[in-house]
């Protein structure tokens, strides 16, 4: 059986692909309005006037962020959110470039935060969020220095968002994927380290977000899900 999701609109952040765009196919495939946002919408994702509702959208910059959610969003219509914006770098503590440390901050961390602030003044309850975590923040890969650092505060946002929005009617939860077959995962054979020996669907991922958001998921908030293949166990 289909989880039921909220019946407001959602908004999927990182969109365009990978995770964030199976994340806005399954909300199709349950008829539900979604409102995806990226920083470029790829010409080739889902369209239509039953489609979803397309935004070129940094939400690592606060004003875009504030401008998207005035001029296309109405108080109490939305019920779901989540946070999929990512990337991803090479490096490591000795070849940092600041530059690029306070970029994976912003696209990986504060983008949630942004969206997640402004989701608040729109949202009717009972609503959900969902962010999206790394197994990165858990097992230290040693290019992925900011990355894996952003993605451990993804995971200290949720619970300390999940502790202030409880009384809102409002749940917060993570998804940590492991090696899920996208462009951010191009070594194919980082799946054999799991313990399925494959790469995940990104979604497999989704099918996970879409049950945070519903309302089977209702006495769960501030949790952590990992959907990793067992990675973890290795």
């Amino acid at each position: 059986m289909e989880h039921e999701v909220v019946p407001s609109a959602l908004i999927v952040t990182g969109a365009g692909r990978g995770i964030g765009l199976a994340t806005v196919r399954a909300t199709m495939s349950r008829s539900l309005p979604v409102y995806g946002l990226d920083i470029h919408v790829p010409a080739d994702v889902p369209r239509g006037d039953q489609g979803p509702s397309w935004h070129d959208v940094d939400v690592a910059d606060e004003q875009q962020v504030r401008s998207f959610f005035a001029d296309h969003v109405k108080p109490g219509s939305v019920g779901g959110l989540v946070n999929c914006a990512g990337a991803v770098e090479r490096t490591s503590i000795i070849d940092a470039d600041v530059a690029e440390w306070e970029r994976m901050l912003a696209v990986n961390l504060s983008s949630a935060f942004l969206v997640i602030r402004e989701f608040v003044a729109f949202a009717a309850a009972p609503a959900a969020i969902v962010n999206v975590s790394s197994v990165n923040a858990h097992y230290g890969h040693p290019e992925r220095l900011g990355y894996a650092v952003a993605k451990g505060g993804v995971e200290a946002l949720t619970r300390v968002t999940a502790r202030q929005l409880a009384d809102r009617g409002i749940r917060v939860n993570t998804v940590v994927p492991g090696a899920i077959a996208t462009q951010m995962t191009p070594d194919k054979a980082a799946g054999h380290r799991c313990l399925l020996r494959r790469c995940g669907e990104p979604e497999e991922v989704a099918d996970a977000i879409m049950f945070l958001l519903s309302p089977k998921a209702s006495y769960i908030t501030g949790s952590t899900l990992h959907v990793d293949g067992g990675l973890g166990l290795r």
